[in-house]
C-alpha cells in the first residue's frame, strides 16, 4: 500500500483524489447494508449449515443489485450538487464493486470462520498487489481518478477468483426465512451502527469538498489514506482475530483474561507504530507523495493522532460484539454520529483547520466511549485493562515529545535521526519489560 501510494500520488493530483473521496462515503454505507452483519452471525454460529451459507449469499446479491441500481440512478444528482462533471460516472463504475464484495462474501466468511487468516492474508495482499499494479498503469497513461476505481474493481475480482478457488465453495441459492431471521436479528444492531459509522467517518471529506475545495478535500482524503495504512492493517488483525477467537469462549473467567491478554499485545503494536509516525508526518508526506504534498503535513499529523483512538476503539468494539450484545454498539454509535453531526453544523462555517480538528475529537469521544462500555460488560475498569502498559504508554510519548524539536534540512537525514534516537529510547524500555517478552517468546516456543 505505501508503494501504491507514493507512486500513484505522483501520477495524480489533489483534485484526483478529493473527487474519489467525494464519492466514498456511499460505497462504504452501502458495503454495510449489504453485509448486515450475516457474516458475523454466520461465524458466530457454532454449527452453521449450508443453507446460512446460500441464505447470506442470496441476501448480499440481491441487496447488492438494488444498491448498485439505487446509486446509478441517483448518481447524476452528485454534479450539480459539487458542480463537478464526472461525479456520476465515477460513482457509476464504482458501484460494480458492491457485486464483486455480495460474490466473495461467503467464502471469505467461511476462511474466517475456520481461522484461515493466513490463507486469507495471502490471497488478499496478492490481489491487492494486483490492484494495485492495474491503478499505476492506468494512472500513467492519463486516466486519473479511475485508475483508483478500477483498482479496487480489480481487487475485488481477484480476491473472487481466489476465494472461490481456495475454498472450493459451489454457488449455491437456497435462502431459509429461518435462517435469515436469525442471522438478521444478530446483525440488524451492527448494521445500522456500521452505516453510522461510515457515515460518521466519511461526511467530513465531503463536508470539506463543500465547504472548503475539492482540492482540500484531496488532502483530506490523501492524508486519510496513509492514515488508513496503519489502521486498516491493525483493523483487519482485530477483526479476523477477535471476533473469531473470543468468540469461541464460554467462560466468563477466561472470556476476560483473554481480552486482557489480547489488549495489552494489540496495544503495545498499536502506539509503537503511531508514536512513530506522528513527528515524522513532513517527512513521511515527502517520501511517500512528493513535494507537491506537503501542503497536508498538519493535516496527516492529526490523522495519525485520530487514527491511534480509532484503532484503540476498534478493540472495544469487537470485545462488545463478541459479547453479543450488539445493541450497545448501535447506542454508541448513534451518539457518536448525534455529537459529530451537530459539531459538524457549528464547524462548517469555521474553515478547514476547525473541521480537521473536530475529527479528531470525534475519535477520542468514540475510542474513550466504546472502551468503556466494553469495560463496563466485562464488569473491569479501563484503568485495569490498561495497567500493564501504562509505563509504555509513558515512555513511547517521551518519545514522541523529543522527536518533534527535532528539526534537519534534509528529509531523509531527519527520517534516520529520528529512527536512531526511537530505537535510542526504546533500550531502556525493552528491558525494563525484559521479563514480559522473555515470558512471552518462552511460551511459545513451549506451544510450538
Amino acid at each position: 500500500q505505501f508503494g501504491s501510494v507514493m507512486i500513484l500520488a505522483r501520477l495524480l493530483s489533489p483534485h484526483d483524489y478529493g473527487l474519489i473521496g467525494l464519492i466514498t462515503i456511499f460505497i462504504t454505507v452501502s458495503e454495510v447494508i449489504c453485509d448486515s452483519g450475516l457474516a458475523g452471525a454466520v461465524i458466530k454460529k457454532k454449527d452453521a449449515q449450508i443453507i446460512d451459507f446460500s441464505t447470506l449469499f442470496v441476501y448480499n446479491i440481491v441487496v447488492s443489485l438494488i444498491l448498485f441500481v439505487v446509486l446509478f440512478l441517483c448518481a447524476p444528482l452528485l454534479d450539480s450538487f459539487y458542480n463537478e462533471e464526472c461525479l456520476s460516472s465515477l460513482l457509476r463504475l464504482y458501484s460494480v464493486v458492491l457485486i464483486l464484495h455480495a460474490l466473495a462474501i461467503v467464502p471469505r466468511t467461511y476462511m474466517m470462520k475456520q481461522c484461515m487468516f493466513k490463507e486469507l492474508s495471502i490471497i488478499t495482499t496478492f490481489s491487492n498487489f494486483l490492484g494495485i499494479i492495474v491503478a499505476i498503469i492506468l494512472a500513467y497513461c492519463g486516466y486519473g481518478p479511475y485508475s483508483i476505481i478500477w483498482q479496487h474493481i480489480v481487487y475485488s475480482a481477484f480476491l473472487n477468483v481466489f476465494a472461490l478457488a481456495k475454498t472450493n465453495y459451489r454457488i449455491r441459492w437456497g435462502f431459509s426465512i429461518t435462517s435469515f431471521k436469525e442471522q438478521f436479528s444478530f446483525g440488524i444492531n451492527t448494521t445500522i451502527a456500521g452505516a453510522l459509522k461510515n457515515v460518521t467517518e466519511n461526511i467530513f471529506n465531503n463536508v470539506v469538498g463543500k465547504g472548503a475545495s475539492v482540492v482540500h478535500s484531496g488532502y483530506y482524503a490523501q492524508g486519510s489514506k496513509v492514515m488508513q495504512v496503519p489502521v486498516s492493517f491493525f483493523h483487519s488483525l482485530i477483526d479476523t482475530t477477535y471476533f473469531p477467537v473470543l468468540s469461541q469462549i464460554q467462560d466468563q473467567t477466561d472470556f476476560c483474561n483473554k481480552v486482557k491478554e489480547l489488549n495489552v499485545k494489540t496495544l503495545g503494536c498499536i502506539i509503537l507504530i503511531f508514536i512513530f509516525l506522528i513527528p515524522n508526518s513532513r517527512e513521511i508526506i515527502y517520501i511517500l507523495l512528493g513535494e507537491k504534498w506537503l501542503d497536508c503535513e498538519w493535516t496527516l499529523t492529526i490523522l495519525f493522532i485520530s487514527g491511534l483512538f480509532i484503532t484503540w476503539g476498534n478493540i472495544g468494539r469487537n470485545v462488545i460484539k463478541c459479547t453479543g450484545k450488539t445493541f450497545l454498539i448501535l447506542v454508541y454509535e448513534f451518539i457518536v454520529f448525534v455529537l459529530a453531526m451537530v459539531g459538524l453544523f457549528l464547524t462548517y462555517e469555521l474553515g478547514y483547520d476547525a473541521i480537521v480538528l473536530f475529527f479528531l475529537c470525534v475519535s477520542v469521544v468514540k475510542s474513550v466511549l466504546v472502551n468503556y462500555i466494553g469495560c463496563r460488560e466485562l464488569k473491569i475498569s479501563i484503568w485495569d485493562s490498561l495497567k500493564p502498559i501504562w509505563g509504555f504508554v509513558v515512555s513511547m510519548l517521551v518519545i514522541c515529545g523529543i522527536l518533534s524539536f527535532v528539526s534537519i534540512d534534509n528529509i531523509y537525514f531527519s527520517l534516520l535521526a529520528k529512527l536512531g534516537i526511537t530505537l535510542l529510547c526504546l533500550t531502556p524500555l525493552l528491558l525494563a519489560y525484559r521479563d514480559i517478552i522473555i515470558a512471552f517468546f518462552r511460551r511459545r516456543k513451549i506451544s510450538k
